[in-house]
């Protein structure tokens, strides 16, 4: 092999069965599926492999700017110098896209209106791109019937377009991005060529734009994650099977302070509470006592999955307040209808009063407080308002 060639069996994640350049598939007696595209063999120049290598070096950057230096890579290095980046979820739907060298309005003008009559729209190729990463209108229908579209007729007209040509990215068998690109009239048609070679460098692109979704989707989760739980007052901290901590909400740090008066961190905390159950990786149920009287819940999940990671051994370590239990305890034991008695019950609110308030007759209203006494252990509503006073306050 020459050096080109070495460079490209080496390169990173590229290599695959489905990524190599036909002349080292051949001289290595490998079966590449995407190594034709209606039949012709992807054969390309030194002067295009060494375009393809300097296009896949010039994309190695941070994840907030791959999809545009993609964009731009192609346009400098290919020609393609109008296209539109698209991130996709598996249903072929497509949202967040980059432009580049294509105005505003006719952003808008698609996303409004036109997407749904664009032929090559991932929905209405849902069983081609699999197949054929790369398509060209021409590859779906004739140029005649094409003209006669309301694609053409309104859209692509208006703006003096007239090729247009999809790359469709797949990662782990889904959809996660689309590039479209489109060229006026009086400028050169897509070819076959060109199809080869975003097919090519398409398996490159799908790898990398779907290990860059799945860390966004993480930082999202993350994110989603500290918004729930740093308002919550339960506590709730997050560690691996070696003691390693992954996420402790602002709820656990405060409750970990109030633990020897604030002189203990949270690796002190777990320590004493929790690894030193024997059995906490099972998952436990304990009740603690702080200084002060405090009387606390710590309940131990194990293998915790789609929040932060996948990974399986994690585990939640929650921390509840003898009050908070008791009010999780109300709200889970009562109905919809007799929580909303309750409120009214705490805002001294007569049964004649809650019944015309909710539309009900006094003899329902009654019906549900007698509920609520058995469910609550309460004898009457004096001792109903005052436990459901100290419990929400």
């Amino acid at each position: 092999m020459d050096f080109l060639a070495v460079c490209f069996y080496n390169y990173g994640r590229i290599i695959n069965k489905n990524q190599l350049p036909e002349r080292i598939i051949k001289a290595e007696g490998i079966s590449n599926p995407y190594a034709s595209r209606k039949g012709s063999a992807m054969n390309f120049s030194k002067k295009e492999y060494e375009q393809i290598f300097h296009f896949l070096n010039e994309i190695r950057v941070p994840p907030s700017l791959f999809r545009k230096k993609v964009q731009t890579s192609l346009a400098d290095l290919f020609g393609y110098s109008r296209s539109i980046f698209w991130l996709a979820d598996h249903h072929g739907n497509l949202y967040s896209p980059e432009i580049w060298n294509i105005s505003d309005q006719v952003l808008y003008d698609y996303m409004e209106c036109f997407f749904q009559y664009d032929i090559l729209h991932p929905k209405k190729q849902l069983a081609t791109f699999p197949t054929y990463p790369a398509l060209r209108i021409d590859d779906v229908m004739s140029l005649p019937e094409y003209e006669k579209t309301n694609y053409y007729f309104m859209f692509m007209r208006k703006y003096n377009y007239y090729h247009e040509m999809v790359v469709y990215f797949m990662d782990e068998g889904k959809l996660c991005g689309v590039i479209g690109m489109a060229r006026l009239q009086e400028e050169k048609p897509y070819t076959e060529k060109d199809c080869k070679r975003l097919t090519f460098l398409s398996n490159h692109i799908s790898h990398v734009l779907g290990n860059y979704m799945r860390l966004e989707d993480i930082s999202y989760q993350k994110r989603l994650l500290e918004a729930r739980t740093n308002v919550s007052t339960t506590g709730f901290v997050l560690v691996d099977y070696t003691h390693n901590i992954h996420f402790v909400n602002e709820a656990a740090q405060h409750i970990c302070q109030t633990f020897k008066r604030g002189a203990s961190s949270i690796e002190e905390f777990l320590h004493y509470y929790v690894y030193s159950h024997p059995n906490w990786k099972a998952g436990i149920n304990i009740k603690i006592s702080f200084p002060g009287s405090e009387h606390w819940t710590l309940q131990v999940v194990p293998e915790i999955k789609g929040i932060l990671t996948d990974h399986p051994n994690r585990y939640g370590i929650y921390l509840f307040s003898e009050e908070e239990m008791e009010q999780k305890t109300v709200e889970q034991r009562l109905s919809r209808r007799e929580l909303e008695i309750c409120e009214l019950v705490i805002k001294g609110r007569t049964n004649e009063q809650i019944a015309n308030e909710l539309w009900i007759s006094i003899n329902t209203v009654k019906k549900h407080l007698r509920n609520i006494y058995e469910k609550l252990n309460v004898a009457n509503r004096t001792s109903l308002a005052y436990k459901l006073t100290a419990i929400f306050n």
